[in-house]
């Protein structure tokens, strides 16, 4: 955050910025604060000088005022850390014990995890809310998944980032056959490539490609917030249950004990993630998540595992950028995915798939 914007008011709101900075740690005796506690309490001090910032009030009066909301603030994250904390560790195993607790599954191949068609997924879900019609062919196969090579890229630079270097050398291959001609590598669209390709019996990166997601890996650790939230838990934890009356299936990109769910993105422009996220309904797929883990480790009365998102871009400078999914958006996310589900039902039990383009509409914007 920069400096105050000059408002006119009665006090100087630039000499309060160091008064900010001063309580945005924690309080004497306490531990000290991660960075994303940091930035949550430093907005929370803002805000508290924004509705005084009109009062007349003294700078020993606004030492006693920031530091009651520090201490204010600290109580309520708290309660909240034991509690959250607690669950969280109650259902992500200790690494160095490697006990996997019941109900999380760890460690599972895509091929596995995508092969349980009984189960209902987020990707499902949003191809049911654009069209029930596009939900039922492609339950069915009737429409094939596209696999580009941006596909591939973004789950390289997941296994890379969040499962490391080994796992991503057992699951990928680098480079491509020579051609004895030039001495170059064959290129990707050529049958000797494509050959080569199929007898490695893995997914094949180029070496454009591999040093693209090298440097989209770097982007992502470089960023001190992704690297907090990225520093303990487990990676692709999949969750199966049951949620409001619907078999479903959940693979949480990384799963914290401090932080909650974290998922990574990729993003031409950062500048435009939060556009992209609005596109790709980013929202209702975490609360999807949130949702069912909670409901699995019977939380349903209380759904508030904090959801982040990490985006990185897929182009110079690649830059990295943290986001923290707002409660009230997680629940009017939830609210719509479970009225979703209430008519999924409803479909499969009257066997009728629209469009969702049936009724007459009225074009009058330009």
């Amino acid at each position: 955050m920069g400096k105050f914007p000059q408002l006119g008011t009665p006090c100087d709101l630039e000499d309060l910025w160091p008064l900010v900075e001063r309580y945005s740690t924690a309080p004497p005796g306490c531990r000290p604060l991660q960075p994303t506690e940091r930035d949550a309490l430093r907005q929370t001090l803002w805000e508290c000088i924004l509705d005084h910032v009109a009062q007349n009030i003294s700078p020993d009066e606004w030492k006693r005022l920031l530091n009651r909301t520090r201490q204010k603030w600290w109580r309520r994250q708290y309660r909240w850390t034991k509690m959250h904390r607690t669950f969280l560790e109650s259902i992500i195993p200790i690494q160095a014990e490697g006990n996997t607790p019941p109900g999380l599954i760890l460690g599972e191949p895509d091929s596995i995890y995508h092969a349980q068609t009984e189960y209902l997924t987020s990707h499902l879900l949003a191809d049911f809310r654009r069209s029930p019609l596009l939900y039922y062919k492609k339950k069915h196969g009737l429409v094939k998944e596209e696999d580009r090579p941006a596909f591939l890229v973004g789950r390289a630079l997941h296994t890379l980032v969040l499962e490391g270097v080994r796992v991503f050398e057992h699951q990928y291959t680098v480079g491509g056959p020579i051609n004895p001609k030039t001495g170059e590598v064959y290129g990707p669209n050529t049958k000797a490539f494509a050959d080569w390709v199929a007898a490695q019996g893995k997914p094949v990166l180029t070496v454009q490609q591999y040093e693209l997601v090298q440097r989209m890996a770097d982007g992502v650790y470089s960023h001190t917030l992704a690297a907090d939230l990225l520093s303990t838990g487990v990676p692709e934890a999949v969750v199966r249950t049951e949620y409001h009356g619907v078999p479903c299936q959940i693979r949480i990109d990384w799963l914290s004990p401090r932080h909650g769910i974290v998922e990574l993105k990729t993003c031409d422009d950062l500048d435009w993630f939060e556009a992209d996220a609005r596109r790709y309904g980013y929202a209702y797929q975490v609360a999807f998540y949130q949702a069912v883990l909670c409901t699995k480790f019977n939380r349903s009365g209380d759904i508030s595992v904090p959801v982040y998102f990490i985006a990185i871009e897929k182009k110079e400078p690649f830059r990295c950028g943290v986001w923290r999914v707002h409660d009230h958006i997680l629940a009017q996310a939830r609210c719509e995915n479970e009225e979703a589900i209430e008519r999924l039902k409803h479909c499969i039990e009257t066997n009728r798939w629209p469009t969702g383009y049936e009724e007459l509409r009225v074009f009058d914007t330009l």
